[in-house]
């Protein structure tokens, strides 16, 4: 199959496994690692520390930190997900050996946020679900599912950081949004428009990318 078909089918089945919960669910704790992780990552990278990360069985999750460029830090969840998802797609163009290397540094990163940020008992089995998810698709796919997987999982990463922010808009004024306006006093509406933005730009790129990649 072409790949850029095969592409824009992946996209539909990352959007229409939006009305299936059951399968949908182990989608959305990997999209919401990705988001909090980034948040993590970036705390760490700017001087602070993660407290923790939490895991919720509907898909959602908090990552808390202790010092490090707040601005950044906020900014990163949805930014840094689409990164990723832009990441697992270009890796997945590369060949098998390279999206097998990228598996097990995955599987590292989990494995490390099990052992030092998992904190409550629904993070630490949600996080083991996804070590073994990862396991599976490492010892029972062959090189090609793996490389299709990977491209399906980074796709559905990018969907949900151009979906997510838009739930920010429940005049609630909490989350990364609401956090920036306080922080930088430029309105919470901004920032979600340049997270959608980036998630556009992020799938848009992996799919020109694959001009470059036909195989």
């Amino acid at each position: 199959m072409n790949i850029r078909v095969q592409f824009l089918l992946l996209i539909g089945l990352a959007l229409a496994l939006e009305f299936v919960p059951f399968i949908r669910i182990p989608l959305k704790w990997i999209e919401t690692y990705f988001h909090e992780i980034s948040h993590g990552l970036v705390a760490l990278a700017t001087g602070g520390n993660i407290l923790s990360i939490q895991l919720h069985i509907n898909g959602s999750g908090l990552c808390t930190s202790q010092g490090g460029w707040a601005i950044l830090i906020s900014l990163a969840g949805y930014l840094g997900a689409v990164f990723w998802g832009w990441l697992i797609i270009g890796i997945a163009r590369k060949g098998h050996q390279k999206a097998k290397i990228f598996s097990l540094m995955t599987l590292v990163l989990f494995i490390v946020s099990l052992i030092f940020w998992a904190r409550d008992l629904v993070t630490i089995l949600i996080l083991l679900c996804l070590i073994v998810i990862n396991l599976l698709m490492l010892r029972k796919l062959d090189h090609k599912w793996l490389k299709v997987s990977l491209m399906f999982v980074g796709i559905s990463v990018i969907l949900n950081a151009i979906k997510s922010p838009w739930y920010l808009m429940d005049g609630r004024a909490v989350g990364d949004g609401a956090n920036l306006a306080r922080l930088t006093f430029i309105p919470e509406i901004v920032w979600i428009f340049l997270w959608v933005a980036v998630g556009c730009i992020g799938l848009y790129s992996s799919w020109r990318g694959l001009y470059a990649n036909r195989k």
